[in-house]
């Protein structure tokens, strides 16, 4: 029996370890100056919670919500961590429709009331949303600060070339 148990401890296999040498996440650094203000908007649910445990929502945005319709969207900081409880995220979906051209959206404000009832409470969370956009001139990025760079260095080599020709 001890020889059994020894053999099982000790019986061969392999593993197969991967490791990937890219980074996990790629960074770019935008300023102030390279985005555009598109517009904000206010969004809002209403809930019902009873025990702590239950929930029933009312109103997304003001209007009836019907749960066999449902549109949700996660806004991220682009590291997948959302940035709106989960309730909230069935409202956002309102800053994609108006603002389908933006790509950054800032989180100016979140609001929370909250009326106690009777084993349980009534909720009204609320958010307010600004959304931006990529300005498509952007001459003070890097890549492009670096092209013109090596565009002028070009031009100052012609300039040079030609005085020497003279």
């Amino acid at each position: 029996m001890v020889g059994v148990a020894a053999m099982l401890f000790t019986s061969c296999g392999t593993t197969t370890n991967t490791r990937s040498f890219s980074p996990q996440i790629t960074q770019l650094i935008y300023s102030n100056d390279d985005l555009e203000f598109v517009g904000e908007t206010e969004v809002s649910v209403t809930y019902s919670t009873w025990l702590g445990l239950f929930y029933q929502i009312h109103t997304v945005n003001g209007v009836e919500y019907d749960s066999s319709n449902k549109k949700i969207t996660n806004l991220t900081n682009g590291i997948n961590v959302p940035l709106l409880p989960k309730k909230l995220n069935k409202a956002t979906y309102k800053v994609m429709e108006q603002f389908p051209e933006a790509r950054y959206f800032q989180i100016v404000r979140q609001t929370s009331e909250k009326e106690k009832l009777f084993l349980g409470n009534e909720i009204k969370k609320t958010a307010l949303i600004r959304a931006y956009k990529i300005r498509e001139s952007h001459n003070h990025c890097l890549p492009c600060v670096v092209e013109k760079q090596v565009e002028l260095q070009k031009q100052q080599v012609e300039l040079q070339k030609k005085q020497l020709q003279k």
